[in-house]
């Protein structure tokens, strides 16, 4: 027998903000699925260390802070 679950994941803030700076990173603009879909792949792959510590390690993070704050608010919030 198989069963089927759904998962729902919570992104908060923090996940949202380093998932923008990765995105920013990649030159790729950020979007609100884009952040959804980003955070649901490292949330299924690494799960709570993901909750716990947001980051995006497969690539070097040259984004100005200021820029990611701004983009997050405009995109997130």
């Amino acid at each position: 027998m198989n069963v089927f679950v759904k998962i729902e994941f919570c992104i908060n803030d923090g996940m949202a903000w380093h998932c923008i700076e990765s995105l920013l990173a990649r030159g790729e603009k950020p979007t609100k699925k884009k952040v959804i879909d980003l955070c649901r792949n490292h949330l299924t792959s690494e799960g709570g260390v993901f909750e716990t510590e947001p980051q995006f390690y497969n690539h070097i993070i040259d984004v100005d802070p200021e820029k990611v704050d701004d983009i997050f608010n405009k995109t997130w919030k």
